[in-house]
This record gives structure tokens, sequence and C-alpha cells, in this order.
């Protein structure tokens, strides 16, 4: 953060607190009334409230409501030998597995049940005289059987020789492994150990230690030790649930109303609400395998992210800008002065440094002392007891911005120029020491192991060693903007910080170095780098707008870097200018606006000793919502599908990779920094998905894998394919009988009706067969019109044929002839035309007509 920014937020900043304290990130979203806590063997954390049983991913929570669980109080959570999930409640015990939920004990108020061998589980039931019960899987179906001979109480737990431990009337029993896996229900299985202690569990560690809760208070007995040992309410207090479990690393965690305690006998860290713990009633916590505690409360579900290795406080004294470390001390720039971490945990301006004003840079003495560098205004000595030794003149302090010191013991300014700062009398004085043709200003200047120093700006960068200055890069580092920050590491490497970009310049010690740019994006982040630090470890850390960033030489050469922001429990992510200081004893300190960090890195940050876990959790169809995986046996064809993975890998999330392909279609592997997989619409038919995660660029982790059915669609379904074949076969059959029966109509000759219609119709046809006037045969009926109808006929005179036309009687004048209207031609039987004179003799219908 700019220096000039800091007036502003000064005015801004936010309440004090007295101490230190560690970062509680809420997750959003979750449930409030949480009750219980479970890390099941996917790595998935499953949540009990006080009516509902809920599953997190990492991002998202399922509640099993939507699988019928009834509105009931959880009295505990277990996971049983076979990955089920156990709820037990006053109706009974709830058993969430692949998708499905299933009752045991209907109506039976069960306060505990744990599962002891695959299809076996032993529940304390009954109210206040609780009894045990055996349920086994038999055929398909669950049995109870009551185990009238044992009276339990509560408070089941596992040692690591898978021994059940129980609380029983006047002490605690406890049965081998060998009588849990063989199913023992005898009195005479058990071993009884009698105890005065008022307990509601007890658990044994991997040491061998036992440990006693109640719900007011704790205690533990080691071997050696004669009796057991109370432990005080800060570590162990009120819990109704007497919350206790072990951690992977054999700690205990106890969640108490008001606080969180972990650790072994003699060394327990503690956290209260004093010390950022959530103000609301604290009910459980469990440790997740990556280390991260997470903490039920009364108010929801909080991550506690790096135990009790990172800490943070609100200033009030303004912004700090450096720090620095003496033996007795951790000491800070800051706003109003020089400020003294104490002993309890608080900030103090010494109380000779309250008129400095902002204190840009420190620098520890060899005697102990500091200096110190008052921005733009002087450079002044402490001595040890905080008072001021000596200093430069009032308004002489040359822009003081950085302080660095060489080899041979002398102090260095970086201000309106390069500046050696030495005593001369009891003031300091300010002596030019800019590089040859050189008159830097606002440059960067930093100390390297060897005894030399480097300076940075505009583009430049120069060394001096043995009394005489090199350059290294001229004009070849970048322009935009001015140099922010260095780091020297061993090996000859410089790492520059700009607005921009992070610079890499390689010198061998002679001639120029090789520089090499970074720009922003990809695996390198935010490249604006506003402090730069190198630890002992060799790492390398940079502190920009939107958190801090780690890496190794290699990693930091590959441009690999860890991105540590708001998911790491960073309260403020703007680093402030130059206030990244890289302690001796390998931790870190910064600030970033009104917070002030330490962090204590784990050895494993940035190379985790295995790969994270990462699991299958949930489907999302044709963008429809998320569903846990388990209720997705079956997935619609030619469906657009979402995998969605899950991980509670919270430590250096940002770092989480994934590949992924889908078999046997994809052959090759996807890299994905998302966690929700586009698959794509699927074919149906069976499908293969494969998923391996990393951190960062370590090794891959074995692969997992889950088939996926994708059904087909309902009409190439076989009840529709026997359908679409029933059809078929009966259309055939039907066509063909249609079709035999249309040939058979094609080959079948009707009888000509035309005469008979004819006949039917008129009176003419009655005179075939006979003669007319004793010279013309009537053969048949040739046509019949509005005005006559013409028979066919042969004349006996000439023997020919002949057509006969016979008028209809009002077709006749008064003498009986046709009129020249109706008079037609003989047709010959080549139907020709002649004159009526000619063609035919004519005659009357005799029913009609007179004979003519």
């Amino acid at each position: 953060m700019p220096l000039g920014r800091g007036l502003g937020l000064f005015l801004l900043l936010a309440a004090v607190l007295p101490a230190q304290q560690y970062p509680f990130v809420e997750v959003a979203h979750s449930p409030r009334n949480i009750e219980h806590i479970l890390q099941d063997r996917q790595g998935r954390l499953w949540i009990g409230t006080h009516d509902d049983v809920l599953c997190f991913d990492g991002e998202r929570f399922f509640s099993l409501r939507e699988f019928g669980l009834p509105p009931l109080l959880n009295a505990s959570l277990a996971e049983d030998q076979d990955g089920g999930i156990l709820s037990a409640t006053g109706r009974g015990i709830f058993r969430f597995f692949q998708g499905h939920l299933e009752h045991m004990l209907p109506d039976v108020p069960v306060s505990e049940v744990i599962g002891t061998a695959p299809g076996v589980l032993l529940a304390s039931a009954g109210g206040d005289e609780p009894s045990l019960y055996r349920i086994r899987r038999v055929y398909g179906e669950w049995r109870a059987d009551k185990l009238t001979s044992w009276k339990s109480g509560t408070g089941f737990t596992r040692d690591h020789t898978g021994a059940l431990l129980t609380v029983c009337p006047g002490g605690w029993c406890e049965v081998s492994a060998r009588v849990v896996l063989n199913g023992g229900s005898s009195p005479d299985d058990r071993v009884f150990h009698p105890s005065s202690l008022d307990f509601v569990r007890v658990l044994r560690d991997r040491f061998g230690c036992l440990w006693f809760r109640s719900q007011e208070a704790a205690s533990y007995q080691c071997p050696g030790d004669l009796r057991p040992v109370s432990l005080p309410a800060s570590i162990a207090g009120r819990n109704v649930w007497g919350s206790e479990t072990e951690t992977e690393d054999g700690a205990i965690l106890f969640a108490s109303a008001g606080s969180v305690a972990v650790g072994r006998p003699g060394s327990f860290q503690v956290v209260t609400p004093s010390k950022g713990l959530p103000p609301e009633a604290v009910t459980c916590a469990v440790r997740a395998r990556d280390g991260t505690i997470w903490v039920g409360s009364i108010g929801g579900l909080y991550q506690f992210p790096y135990p009790f290795r990172l800490t943070h406080w609100k200033s009030r004294l303004g912004l700090f800008w450096s720090f620095a470390k003496t033996a007795s001390a951790v000491f800070a720039g800051t706003g109003a002065g020089v400020a003294r971490l104490s002993e309890d945990g608080e900030w103090k301006v010494l109380p000779g440094s309250r008129d400095f004003g902002s204190v840009s840079s420190l620098l520890p003495d060899a005697r102990g002392g500091l200096w110190a560098a008052v921005s733009r205004d002087a450079v002044i000595r402490l001595r040890p007891d905080g008072t001021i030794g000596s200093r430069t003149s009032p308004g002489y302090g040359g822009q003081a911005d950085a302080l660095a010191r060489t080899a041979d013991g002398s102090i260095w300014l970086a201000g309106s120029e390069i500046y050696q700062v030495l005593q001369k009398g009891r003031g300091l004085a300010l002596i030019p020491a800019n590089p040859p043709g050189e008159s830097p200003s606002d440059a960067v200047i930093a100390s390297e192991r060897g005894g030399g120093m480097w300076v940075c700006f505009a583009g430049n960068l120069i060394h001096w060693e043995g009394g005489r200055w090199q350059t290294v890069a001229r004009g070849g580092l970048p322009q935009p903007g001015r140099c922010r920050s260095l780091a020297v590491v061993e090996g000859g490497d410089i790492w520059a910080g700009y607005n921009d970009e992070v610079a890499l310049i390689h010198w061998n010690g002679q001639g120029t170095g090789a520089v090499r740019e970074f720009p922003s994006g990809g695996d390198t982040g935010n490249a604006k780098s506003l402090a730069f630090g190198s630890d002992p470890r060799g790492w390398l850390w940079r502190g920009s707008e939107d958190g801090v960033y780690v890496a190794d030489q290699d990693q930091a050469r590959r441009g690999v870097w860890l991105h540590l922001n708001e998911m790491d429990g960073l309260a403020d992510l703007d680093i402030n200018h130059r206030s990244l200081f890289c302690d001796p004893d390998g931790s870190v300190w910064w600030a970033a606006a009104a917070s002030i960090f330490h962090f204590v890195p784990p050895a494993d940050l940035i190379h985790p000793a295995a790969p994270p876990g990462v699991f299958l959790s949930a489907f999302s169809v044709n963008g429809g919502p998320p569903q846990l995986a388990e209720s997705s046996p079956a997935i619609p064809g030619r469906s657009k599908l979402i995998a969605h993975l899950g991980s509670l890998l919270f430590a250096g999330r940002n770092a989480l990779r994934v590949r992924y392909r889908l078999l046997p279609e994809q052959t090759d592997w996807r890299e994905s920094a998302s966690l929700n997989l586009d698959l794509g619409s699927l074919w149906w038919g069976t499908h293969t998905l494969e998923v391996q995660s990393r951190f960062s660029t370590g090794q891959w982790s074995p692969t997992w894998s889950r088939v996926l059915v994708v059904t087909r669609p309902w009409w190439f379904s076989w009840p529709a394919i026997f359908a679409f074949v029933a059809i078929g076969c009966g259309g055939g059959v039907w066509g063909a009988k249609w079709r035999r029966k249309r040939k058979i109509r094609a080959q079948t000759h009707l009888p000509d009706l035309a005469g008979w219609r004819i006949a039917a119709l008129t009176t003419e046809s009655q005179l075939a067969g006979t003669t007319l006037d004793g010279r013309f045969q009537v053969l048949g009926l040739v046509a019949r019109g509005g005005f006559a109808t013409v028979v066919k006929g042969h004349d006996l005179h000439t023997g020919q044929p002949c057509a006969v036309k016979i008028f209809r009687r009002e077709l006749l004048d008064s003498n009986g002839s046709p009129t020249d209207s109706s008079r037609r031609s003989r047709h010959s039987n080549r139907s020709t035309i002649l004159p009526s004179s000619l063609s035919m003799a004519m005659a009357l219908h005799p029913a009609e007509f007179p004979t003519w």
C-alpha cells in the first residue's frame, strides 16, 4: 500500500483488539444450531443440527431432508464400517448410505450408535436406564437384538486396537476388538474398570492415555499416573455433549462453550473469544486431515485455518510499515512511532518515539538498539531502552524511506538520494553516496548476506561491494512504474517487484545480469509486488494487493507461487509498502491496511507430504441444482452434465489442481483449477470418470474413478423397443393381407352391368328381339338421349345392319313425322352420317306412338 494512503486509512481503523487474534472464517450459508461434526472417510463433513443432518463438501451444503429425514433432534453422529452415516435420534436410528435413507429401531430413543464391524452396529437406547442393542444386517434387512444382560451408558469410542470403550454404571467398560468383531453379548465379554469420576465419555489415545469427559470438565490418566489429572476449565469447560476427539497427530481436541483447546498433557493451546473465537456458544469441533479445525456453534460453522500458526492484530497505532527483531523483542515502525510487542501480546509505542511520526523503516542495532527512518524527515538511533541516542537534524532526513546495512557495519539510507549514515559526535550525518552519474530517487535498497548492497531504481539495478558501484542492469528492467521491492537470495539471483511485473535478475558477479520478467496471470498471480523477502529456508515471500505469495526458488523461476488470501484467514489483503519481514526464526511478519500478521508456516506448506484429497460430491444435470452423487445412480441420456468435486483442503486451497478424463471417449487428461467439471452431453451407455489431484506442481495422486451410467432415451428402452417391434410386425401382417386382398380383387372379372342399368332406366330396352314394320329387327340398345332412343338393328330386306331411331311423341309434328330439328341421319356400322331420307326407316314406339 502506498505511503500516501496512510492518513486516510488511519481515520478508518476498525475497533482495537487488546491482543493477537486467531483467524476464524465463517462459512457462508452454513446452518445454525450445530451440535455435532463428523468427517467421513471420503473427506466430507457431516453436520448434525437440532433438527437436521447436512453434508458439506467444502463449498455446498446438502440436507438429508431431501431424502426423507424427519425434523428430529440428533443425539450423535457416526460412520459405520461400510461408510454409512448414522444419526441417533429420539425416534430410532437413521442411516444414509448410497443415496438411500434407512430407519432402524423406530420410535426407540437412541442416544449413541457406533459401527463395530461390517453390517454390525451397537446402539445405546432406552432413556434413563439405557440398554444395549446389537443391530445386524441379515439378507438385506436390519435386525435388532436387545442385549438384556448388559446395561450400557453413553459415549461409545473405539481405540487404535479396535476395542470398544463405553461408560458403564460405576465406571467404564471395555470390549476387545476380537469380541467386537465376533459379536459378543455376554457380560463376561467385557472388562469393567471402576471409577469414582463423573463422566459421559471415555477415550483412549494412541499413547495409552485415558481421557474422561464430563459436561463440565475433563481429566486424563496416562501410563504411570497414579490417579486422573484434572484439566483447568480454560482447557475443557462446559459442553453438554462431552466433546473430545483425538486428531491424526495424536493431539486431543476439546470444544467448550467458551474455548477450543488442542494439545497433549502439559502442553495445550487455547483460543477464547478474546483471541478471536466466535462469541456464539461453541458446541463441537473436528480437526480435518489438512490440519484445519472446523468449529460448530450455535451461530454456524467456522474454519480455523493454520491453527495457532497465523495471528493478527488490528492496529490502533496507525499503519505499520516495517518490522525488526532484536535479541529481546520484535519492533514495528508505525504511523505513531516505534512499537514494541509486549509479552501480553500488545503493541506498545516506545515513549521516546511518540513524536516521530510515521516510521517507514527499522534496522536492528548490533548493540540491541534500533535505527529508524522517520518518513520524509530524519534518521534516528534508539538505545535498547527506547530512548533516543542520536539523530539527524530535524528536517534533514533526506526524505528517509528505507535503511540497509552492509557487511562492514555501514548504515545506508535510500531517500531523495543514496546516503551513507555516519555518526558525527552526538548526531547523525547523511553523506551522499550515489552511483557515478546517477541521482536515484525513490530507490529501493537491500543488503545481501555476502556483505554487498543492491539498489533498484528507474529500470536500473546497481550493486555496491568493496567500496565501488557496478551496474548490473541499465534500462533493462520493467519500465512502467518504479521499483517497489527487492529480495536477494543465494546463488546470484535478485528479485525485483514492479507495478505490473516481477523481474528475476541472475548475475554471476561480472558484467550485466540476465533479466527475466513474469507478468501477472496464471500461477504467478498478481505480479504487483509491494514487498519482497527471503526466509532462512530460501523461500521467497512477496506481498501484493490481493494477499501474500510464497514459493521456493525453483518454483519462483517457473512462475509458480502459492497464493494466501482470505480463504487462508487473512482479514486484510492489500500489503503495505515494503512491510514484509522474514524473521530469522523462520516466521514471517507483514502489515496489510490496518492489520498486522505473524505467520509460522508449516514445513510442508509449499511441498505437502501427500496430494490433496478430492472426492466426487455432486452432479448438476441440464443446469439444475447440484444433487449428491449418491442420489444420482443413473443420468438421463444426452443431458448436459457437470460433476462437482469436493475437497476439505483449505490450507493453500489456491494451489489445488485436478485433472480428469472420461473413458472411453476421452483418453487424454484435462487439467483444471476448478472443481466443477463440465463433462458436456453424454451418449447413453457406461462411462468412467477418472480424477487425479495435486498441490501446485507436485505429484499427482493415485487415480480414483466413478462409473457413470447414462440411461437410454425412452424410445430406446426395452419396453419401447418391444412395442416398436410389435407395432412393426402387426403393421407388416396387416399390409400383407391388404395387398393380397387387392391382388384378388384385381384378378376378379365383374359382370358388365351397363345393359342392365340402361334396361332398368328405359322401356325401349324391351324391344330387343322384335321386328319393326316387318323389316327392322331390333338387336339392342345403343344410346338414349333427350329426343329419342337409338337401337341397333338388322334390315331384313337388304340383310345389312342398321340403326333405328325411335322418337318420343312430343318430338313429332302434327302429321306424325319428326320435326326438322329432330331428324337424324342413319348410321352404318362405321357411324357414317347419311341424309335422313336415305338413312333408315323410322317407326314409332308401340307403347307411345302410332305405327308410322
